[in-house]
């Protein structure tokens, strides 16, 4: 059997497909497992044996995705599984001629399915990405790396103690105000003489030089954002002691890594089912009327007033590090 899967959205989604990838590989030791991802993400699955072969796709250029349905077309797939809900990946699926199509029943891409599944809420993603499976097979809830050659040998030189805190996300509205992370890691250094490593995307460089000034212990900070790949984040996430980040990937690549991490969410909520799952870590949220405001999370709070982030202060955020420290030393 050839088995391909589409996944082509953010870094963090694709970490939460271990466990399915995993599953397929047990239940079908002997098939062809391939998967679609998001340009620049292969870092993440290079070292997943589970899986065949990694197709990138850049979803901004017709022609590599023409080009893409037409090697698809010649492989000649017997099943495609799309976790991603968008109307690109059904239609690679469909005109990529793979007669067996699985995804949810919600999003642009049921148009193109032969099999609708229902898009349940309240269950991590790990989970619900589980259902596009049934029941009949045997799951691997295994969220971890097996191979993990991508952090060794890496000539990156970190401090020996250290966190990492990412000030970034995707989502304007998911970022807890750089001025807060700032105040934090200050607070951190000052009590705990650790020293803060701050990660980040090239376009996120403003917002990380910006909490790097606030934090202002100049020989305590290390500031790696923008100059990093995938595979040299995850090294950093890999020896850290705690990551803080806002609901983005560093949390799940954390909880992938067995690293305890501190997630702060503001639009979005646990039940949308993209928490850190390793068992060390901590959700920083209020309770507000108007959570959820959306999915992802907009570009501006649709409110005006942005509570659920400036509701949550370093002060406490600060002592759910401590809470999560303490736990770690004992």
């Amino acid at each position: 059997m050839k088995i391909l899967v589409i996944q082509t959205a953010f870094a963090g989604d694709l970490v939460l497909m271990l466990p399915f990838i995993y599953t397929l590989r047990f239940n079908f030791p002997d098939s062809r497992l391939d998967i679609i991802i998001k340009k620049g993400l292969s870092d993440l699955f290079k070292t997943v044996k589970e899986i065949n072969n990694i197709f990138e796709l850049d979803k901004k250029s017709i022609s590599e995705t023409i080009k893409l349905i037409k090697e698809i077309r010649l492989i000649k797939y017997d099943i495609a599984y799309m976790p991603h809900r968008s109307f690109r990946s059904g239609a690679i699926a469909f005109w990529g001629g793979i007669p067996e199509r699985i995804g949810f029943c919600k999003g642009g891409g049921k148009l193109f399915y032969t099999k609708k599944i229902k898009y349940r809420y309240n269950i991590h993603e790990i989970d619900r990405n589980f259902d596009l499976l049934g029941d009949k097979y045997q799951y691997i809830r295994e969220f971890s790396y097996r191979n993990t050659d991508f952090i060794k040998d890496k000539d990156i030189k970190l401090p020996e103690d250290f966190i990492v805190i990412s000030p970034g996300a995707k989502w304007a509205t998911k970022r807890w105000p750089f001025e807060r992370f700032g105040e934090l890691g200050r607070k951190i250094i000052n009590n705990y003489g650790i020293f803060v490593v701050i990660t980040g995307e090239k376009s996120e460089e403003e917002i990380c030089k910006k909490t790097e000034d606030i934090i202002n212990i100049k020989d305590r900070v290390l500031n790696m954002c923008g100059r990093t790949s995938l595979s040299d984040l995850m090294f950093i996430i890999s020896k850290a002691r705690v990551v803080i980040a806002n609901d983005s990937a560093n949390v799940h690549i954390a909880s992938s890594l067995n690293v305890p991490s501190i997630c702060v969410m503001g639009p979005t909520v646990k039940e949308f089912g993209f928490y850190p799952l390793y068992s060390d870590s901590i959700v920083c949220e209020t309770d507000l009327y108007c959570r959820p405001c959306s999915p992802h999370g907009p570009n501006k709070c649709p409110g005006k007033h942005f509570k659920c982030m400036k509701s949550i202060t370093p002060d406490y955020v600060y002592t759910q590090f401590e809470e999560l420290i303490n736990k770690k030393e004992k």
